[in-house]
């Protein structure tokens, strides 16, 4: 996969260009879907696959949920720290990571998966398939995946 300039050596510039105002309308949206599918405002556990600066976590972890953030880009990471401090981050590829939780060694589920325009860089319609099976392994039963890229055709 390419490695953007922006995501790593300039990934100091991510928030001058991409400032965390700019993902409430997306945060919003996702908000109430989530508010919709599980019937009632509480507090879920939300993995962020592609979560690059930690934008649209920042305003998931201010409505209260639990999130995990993950991203292929460890400057990113770095953001999202600095802006979401206190959330799980983990550097992993969307298309290959599978969570372990320790206490008994069997795959980690949220409530809801989220990959939104990162899903934008899987290229390839293999790529694709690997990224939207990771959405549905970490995806406890009942729970919310939502996909929702930038650009289709």
């Amino acid at each position: 996969m390419t490695q953007y300039r922006l995501y790593h050596d300039l990934a100091h510039l991510w928030p001058l260009l991409s400032p965390p105002s700019d993902y409430q309308n997306e945060a919003d949206h996702a908000l109430a879907l989530l508010d919709a599918w599980f019937d009632a405002p509480q507090q879920l556990t939300l993995l962020d696959l592609g979560a690059g600066g930690g934008h649209l976590a920042l305003h998931l972890h201010q409505a209260g949920h639990t999130v995990t953030a993950v991203d292929l880009a460890e400057p990113m990471l770095e953001q999202c720290r600095a802006l979401v401090p206190g959330i799980e981050t983990l550097r992993d590829d969307m298309r290959t990571a599978r969570l372990i939780d320790a206490a008994n060694n069997q795959p980690r589920t949220f409530d809801a998966v989220l990959l939104t325009d990162a899903i934008d860089y899987m290229t390839t319609p293999q790529d694709a398939a690997a990224a939207i099976a990771t959405v549905a392994h970490h995806l406890r039963p009942g729970g919310l995946a939502l996909i929702a890229p930038t650009y289709t055709r």
